[in-house]
């Protein structure tokens, strides 16, 4: 964070805290899923009917979405608190009440602007909201979905 001062006291500030862990792990989400979409969209296109003959490979399918579901959850709730942890190391009258320059002297302190922070945490939400939807459609290919029996009495297909 740079102090702009009348010529007392011109330079950084060191900020206390450290909030890239939770950076790191949202962006590692992000990056894996990348790498696993491309894969899964070979998958199914490439080896189509081995996806539908094996019934290990749906299954499998849907536990690596479930996992990168808790994983997009989790990376953006922990993304959100490094945001506003950032947001309360950053204050304007925080940075004031620890800076070794003269309160008098200091001419601007300012914080920046977190909309691109706070719009990244939202698309890491709506991910998740993405992901675990997807869990649906997978669940109907996985064996677990076929393997229901239907209520007696009622044709296949129907609401009982």
């Amino acid at each position: 964070m740079n102090v702009q001062t009348n010529e007392t006291f011109t330079g950084s500030l060191s900020l206390y805290g450290d909030f890239s862990s939770d950076a790191q792990f949202f962006v590692a989400t992000g990056v894996l899923s990348f790498l696993y979409c491309i894969g899964i969209v070979v998958v199914y296109t490439m080896y189509d009917n081995n996806y539908q003959s094996n019934p290990l490979v749906p299954m499998a399918d849907f536990i690596l979405t479930v996992l990168l579901a808790v994983f997009w959850i989790s990376g953006s709730a922990a993304w959100s608190n490094g945001i506003s942890g950032l947001k309360s190391v950053t204050d304007p009258a925080r940075v004031l009440k620890y800076s070794p320059c003269d309160k008098v002297l200091c001419a601007a302190v300012s914080s920046g602007s977190f909309s691109t922070l706070n719009v990244s945490a939202i698309l890491g939400f709506l991910n998740f909201f993405l992901w675990a939807s997807d869990l649906w459609f997978l669940y109907k290919e996985t064996q677990w979905f076929k393997n229901i029996s239907p209520v007696p009495g009622t044709t296949p297909g129907t609401l009982a």
